[in-house]
């Protein structure tokens, strides 16, 4: 399976985002911040005007109803991210 996300961030040029694709379901008591099982991750990278592309690709695990995005920067002063994005709903497999 594989996601292509595209980035509009004209307020943030030359920024670095992590692209996850999470599947689900997928206990609570799992990290989803670093790949791993049902957890892949890719960088993507804003241009000089803000647009960035990545894709991000996994095989489908045992069990995986669905998949969902999430779209991070990382703050340098903080654990929490300092911008983030998510799908609005769990895409079927």
């Amino acid at each position: 399976m594989a996601a292509d996300v595209q980035l509009s961030e004209t307020s943030s040029p030359g920024t670095h985002f992590d692209v996850i694709l999470i599947q689900a379901p997928r206990a609570s008591t799992l990290p989803c911040t670093s790949a791993g099982p049902g957890v892949a991750v890719a960088g993507l990278d804003t241009d000089g005007v803000g647009q960035g592309a990545a894709t991000v690709r996994d095989s489908i695990h045992s069990g995986t109803t669905g998949v969902w995005l999430f779209v991070r920067r990382a703050s340098p002063y903080s654990q929490t991210p300092a911008e983030f994005y998510t799908s609005d709903f769990v895409a079927p497999v």
